[in-house]
């Protein structure tokens, strides 16, 4: 066997062993290559193994059980790169040279410690991904187009987690989808597995972060739109032995099919198939992201999974397995300890809203719901240290108020309590200030349900009639203003609609002002109308329940009886 031909089977041996998803046997054949090309002065061939190696280094990364193994994969990734860059420099390839110092900045924003730091290494893998693109366009090179365009896309995608204001993410998202959806029509028309699947999950990761605070009537079309995307890229590699791409595919098409369902599909029925579809997608994905030993591919689909069982009430499905993914999400929390990255944060979500929604179920004992209450208080403060989205921080606030709110309804001395308010309070009013910073959507409507709870809270625990009702005046304007601003399902808005009206019938109790009272009874009337052509019978009933005992309050005897006979 002749020295190029022992050089030609360590990269057959590397090739294979990224196959089966063996990054770090990958990474110590490329470098086995290296140092034979290298022996040979074979300068580009070594510096397209360094590249490789860098790629490999960077897969193992997420392969890793530790923290320390995480960071070494890492540091390793951005070493070969940068030694790709410096001999594609020495060689004039200027495309290429771009390319690996882009991904030099991208590797190494996985160490960054500040949100200063990672913000201004993700811009810089934008820019130099974005210069070394026009170079490959000018020699019409599609695949090397079209793979940069999906990396910045995916550049743009970690970069709107950092800590922007609304218009600089939605410069920032739009680019990242442009660049997606260019990467995802060059690579089907080519062949290209790998880019097309990664391209479509930057398509909808993206975009589900963005539509969660964009009112436009452009969204559901485009959401139509990506599932038939969705389903072509699903027919194309249903029947190929590549679970990376798989898993990819099928995420992005369920998290697709859970929102659109959720959001969009009014008939009940109808909206329970797209939910399980979507749900049985992203348990495929579940699965492939297991077969290809990627935590942080896994701990996606697991917060998914569970973030539409609990949006949609899937209470028995969910409770069946989250004991278990929270156990994940707390390993995969390990790895990540020692970085400032989202995937630190994602690994604190579900336990932070799981034990912060455990504290409010009057089942637990009273010693257990404070338990919840503070383990939950601990992983939202975890979860808040490390970059995340804005969508996903509005819902970490509401959890962080609903454990205060029940520490402070279960303290037991009123000096405790007090100091349990004051923080509850303060938070909430940190919430709203979070929230005005987005123009609508889910942050705004996430700080004002965080203020509503709080001030709802402080109107329970009132022992004087007049701050009862100062709290009470506070909830219901935090509530006008979610109704406003929340992107809701058809069910969920008229879910926030009732829980207005019931603030409006208690605060009229507490007045005795029958204007009040009568503000209830419209906005339930209002629940009504909403609830008749679209069927929701549960909805229509309890609204005339309420109605009836508002009539009964105000004297109308045989107009409460006709209602109560209605529910």
């Amino acid at each position: 066997m002749t020295l190029e031909e022992s050089e030609e089977k360590l990269l057959e041996k590397a090739q294979e062993e990224e196959r089966i998803y063996k990054w770090i046997e990958a990474a110590n054949l490329y470098t086995l290559a290296i140092n034979l090309y290298l022996e040979k002065k074979l300068v580009e061939r070594a510096a397209e193994c360094y590249q490789n190696l860098g790629y490999a280094h960077s897969r193992a990364a997420d392969t890793v059980d530790t923290a320390d193994e995480y960071v070494n994969q890492i540091k390793c990734a951005v070493k070969a790169y940068k030694e790709a860059m410096n001999l594609f420099q020495q060689l004039g390839n200027k495309s290429m040279e771009l390319e690996c110092e882009a991904e030099m900045f991208f590797s190494s924003g996985f160490l960054a410690t500040s949100d200063a730091e990672g913000q201004k290494t993700y811009r810089q893998a934008i820019r130099i991904f974005n210069d070394a693109s026009k170079s490959y366009s000018k020699v019409d090179d599609k695949e090397s187009f079209a793979r940069l365009m999906c990396r910045i896309a995916s550049s743009s995608y970690i970069l709107t987690s950092y800590k922007i204001n609304q218009e600089e993410y939605t410069q920032i998202a739009l680019q990242g989808i442009e660049s997606a959806k260019k990467a995802w029509e060059i690579s089907r028309k080519i062949g290209n597995i790998q880019i097309l699947s990664e391209s479509l999950n930057m398509e909808r990761m993206i975009g589900f972060n963005s539509v969660l605070f964009k009112k436009n009537d452009d969204v559901k079309e485009e959401m139509k739109e990506f599932l038939e995307k969705g389903l072509k890229s699903l027919a194309i590699i249903d029947n190929l032995d590549d679970h990376y791409a798989l898993n990819l595919v099928c995420l992005a098409t369920g998290i697709n099919y859970c929102a659109f369902g959720y959001q969009f599909v009014e008939d009940e029925r109808e909206q329970e198939e797209y939910l399980d579809k979507g749900v049985e997608l992203l348990e495929k994905a579940l699965s492939f992201a297991r077969k290809t030993k990627s935590k942080c591919n896994i701990l996606v689909c697991l917060f998914f999974i569970d973030y539409f069982a609990l949006f949609s009430g899937r209470i028995n499905y969910l409770q069946k397995r989250i004991l278990n993914d929270i156990k994940d999400c707390l390993e995969f929390e390990k790895i990540y300890a020692r970085t400032y990255t989202n995937y630190r944060s994602t690994a604190n979500v579900i336990p932070a809203l799981y034990y912060t929604n455990s504290s409010q179920r009057s089942f637990f004992t009273t010693a257990q719901r404070k338990i919840y209450a503070e383990k939950g208080i601990q992983h939202v403060k975890e979860a808040m240290s490390a970059p995340n989205y804005p969508s996903i921080i509005a819902w970490l606030y509401q959890g962080l108020i609903l454990a205060y709110s029940q520490l402070t309804i279960l303290a037991e001395s009123k000096t405790t309590q007090d100091e349990y308010a004051q923080i509850m309070l303060q938070h909430a009013k940190q919430a709203e200030k979070f929230g005005l910073k987005y123009g609508g959507g889910f942050p705004q409507a996430g700080g004002y349900t965080s203020l509503y709870k709080a001030h709802k809270t402080l109107a329970d625990i009132a022992k004087k009639k007049e701050d009862r009702i100062v709290h009470l005046k506070k909830a219901i304007d935090a509530q006008k203003n979610l109704n406003q601003n929340a992107i809701l399902s058809r069910s969920g808005a008229i879910s926030e609609q009732m829980r207005l009206g019931l603030l409006y019938e208690e605060l009229g109790i507490i007045t005795g002002e029958a204007t009040i009272l009568n503000q209830a009874r419209e906005v339930f009337l209002h629940t009504i109308k909403e609830s008749v052509g679209r069927r929701y019978f549960s909805y229509e009933a309890a609204s005339y329940q309420y109605i009836a005992r508002i009539e009964d309050r105000l004297g109308n005897f045989m107009l409460s009886a006709e209602n109560y006979k209605k529910a």
